[in-house]
């Protein structure tokens, strides 16, 4: 199985931004699965039985799709290349086929029937299955990926993401270190709707920041910024004092931390930029919060 094709070495890869289901990606699902069934992945939770009793000999298609049927409501049987579910109900079913897979070795031949009783490999079946399925998904440039717990996670931006990996250590607050995962884990989230929650416990952690070196706040912020910019030009400081102020503004005219009707709503475009540009000053002042 390749894990990159010549386009990508020549090129790069595709930028991984897209956050709706397409027709090419809702296809490749729709093979994977039927090739996964034909094929006998699903066999060992599924099981279709000899009936010589001599043990499993394929895949229960009946039974694998009332499973389904009862655990992703959203997709429609039998499934269909040309009629896509809502984007949650696909990356439901590829977590579905993840937890579900197993890689089928023939252990012998029943001449009678024509075919081979089987044995399977859990660690092999879900190491493959998830290969395959973040090919098809990083060849779409989709903004998901399946790590290896079999969890769909949300992709940020390169810069972004590369952010979100460091291992940010614990700070002298608690409570701000709590804010700050809660805001990272809800934008791991799949769900656009949960990943616009994440800017209310993110803004909260910035707030929280401006008096953790001070408990007045003004004091707080300029310490923190006379910290984080020392020995560096005094322009330095006078950018991140006007970064802060523009984020409050944010906090106070956006509907994240306040939800009077006069508050702006924030689009799902909106809500990915606010999030990378907050996390981004944190993201530089973290050092100084540590002491």
């Amino acid at each position: 199985m390749p894990v990159s094709y010549y386009s990508d070495e020549v090129r790069g890869q595709r930028p991984r931004q897209q956050e709706k289901l397409t027709p090419e990606i809702w296809g490749g699902i729709v093979a994977l699965y039927t090739r996964g069934v034909n094929s006998a992945w699903f066999g060992k939770d599924f099981p279709e039985h000899c009936e010589d009793g001599e043990g499993v000999c394929g895949c229960d298609r009946w039974a694998l799709e009332l499973s389904l049927k009862a655990e992703i409501p959203g997709l429609v049987w039998p499934l269909r290349p040309d009629v896509m579910p809502p984007y949650l109900a696909a990356l439901d079913l590829l977590q579905f086929m993840f937890q579900h897979a197993s890689a089928p070795r023939e252990r012998s031949y029943h001449g009678f029937y024509g075919h081979n009783h089987l044995t399977f490999d859990r660690d092999k079946g879900q190491t493959e299955m998830r290969e395959r399925i973040n090919l098809l998904l990083s060849r779409g440039g989709m903004a998901y990926e399946l790590d290896e717990e079999g969890k769909i996670e949300h992709l940020a931006s390169p810069a972004l993401e590369e952010q979100l990996l460091g291992d940010l250590p614990g700070t002298r607050d608690t409570a701000f270190d709590e804010l700050l995962e809660s805001a990272i884990e809800k934008f791991r989230d799949p769900d656009i709707r949960v990943r616009r929650e994440a800017l209310e416990p993110l803004w909260d952690a910035f707030e929280r920041a401006k008096t953790m070196l001070h408990q007045d706040k003004r004091t707080g912020v300029k310490t923190l910024i006379s910290a984080a910019t020392e020995g560096a030009d005094p322009r330095e400081a006078e950018l991140l004092e006007q970064e802060m102020q523009q984020l409050t503004a944010i906090g106070n005219g956006f509907r994240i931390r306040h939800h009077e009707t006069t508050k702006a709503e924030i689009s799902d475009e909106l809500a990915e930029q606010l999030f990378a540009r907050m996390f981004a000053f944190l993201y530089r002042v973290h050092d100084f919060l540590l002491f």
